[in-house]
């Protein structure tokens, strides 16, 4: 593996298994405006919801829609476990000096009870939310807000690490590398997830990321 000194996450999905939490959500809250939705249109639209106005929802209705997934979702969200390893994997980078940032379509309320939660309110260096970017993934401006802050001004020694095309594609768009975390029960076809170009690494569990850190 490359070696490199910014790494840049995303959260559900990748370090939280929490994928579930918001599908649900999600199904639940389309159920109100008699919007019954396939599994797979649920996944794709994760991160942008603007997506589901072409399945129905109501342009209107949008904001008020990602508010009230935003609390379903959240009133669950402590029940979602870190993937195994992923604490340990962010303090062994962490350690070895890497600049760590999270770059997510959650709320910042979920993702600060979260971090506090698990003990990782200290270890990301920048945290770019829903909040923060008026475009999401795979979007690039996420990437490269927090590429902005973290003082990154040599893009071959950044990589983002998603479970997602919307992560690879972003990736992509920002022109700089991606991993791709592709655990067992992961929601997406393999084939899917490399359509945009070949990935620096595809790690399926997270103990097994570690050991590839280079000085």
């Amino acid at each position: 593996m490359h070696d490199y000194d910014y790494y840049l996450f995303d959260w559900d999905g990748t370090l939280m298994n929490s994928t579930e939490i918001w599908v649900q959500a999600m199904h639940e809250n389309l159920l109100k405006y008699n919007l019954n939705l396939p599994r797979e249109v649920l996944l794709a639209s994760m991160g942008d919801w603007k997506d589901l106005i072409k399945h129905g929802l109501p342009a209107d209705e949008h904001p008020k829609y990602h508010i009230v997934t935003g609390e379903l979702a959240a009133a669950r969200m402590p029940a979602a476990p870190l993937y195994e390893g992923a604490k340990e994997m962010l303090h062994a980078l962490k350690k070895e000096g890497k600049k760590l940032g999270l770059v997510t379509a959650s709320r910042p309320m979920i993702i600060e009870a979260m971090l506090a939660k698990h003990g990782l309110d200290d270890i990301f260096e920048v945290i770019v939310t829903s909040d923060d970017v008026a475009e999401h993934k795979p979007h690039p401006a996420g990437i490269l807000k927090a590429l902005e802050q973290l003082g990154a001004t040599d893009k071959t020694r950044a990589v983002m690490i998603g479970d997602t095309t919307r992560d690879t594609l972003a990736a992509k768009n920002a022109g700089i590398d991606h991993i791709i975390f592709y655990p067992v029960d992961a929601h997406f076809a393999l084939e899917e997830l490399t359509v945009h170009g070949k990935p620096v690494a595809v790690i399926r569990e997270w103990t097994q990321f570690a050991p590839h850190i280079q000085r």
